[in-house]
């Protein structure tokens, strides 16, 4: 009569969420690399702020990433998951 969640197949829109913070965690420290990397021609800002502003956009990916990876891949080991 009920089926538990653990069996339901993915929805989409798990899937699209799951596709699209994984693209958000690897952004935030492309974005940082770039802003470290950066020529004064390429981003006007200050060399101090960039190279402040890229530490914690890829500080920020990495935690994000390791949080996302938790929540959506890694396997979950419940303790209520081998009663029936």
């Amino acid at each position: 009569m009920f089926e538990p969640s653990h069996r339901n197949p993915e929805s989409k829109y798990t899937r699209f969420l799951r596709i699209f913070t994984l693209i958000m965690t690897l952004l935030y420290p492309a974005l940082g690399i770039f802003l470290i990397f950066s020529s004064q021609e390429q981003v006007r800002l200050d060399e101090n702020i960039k190279l402040i502003l890229g530490i914690v956009l890829l500080i920020y990916g990495i935690i994000r990433f390791v949080r996302v990876y938790k929540q959506h891949f890694k396997p979950r080991r419940d303790r209520f998951s081998n009663e029936e």
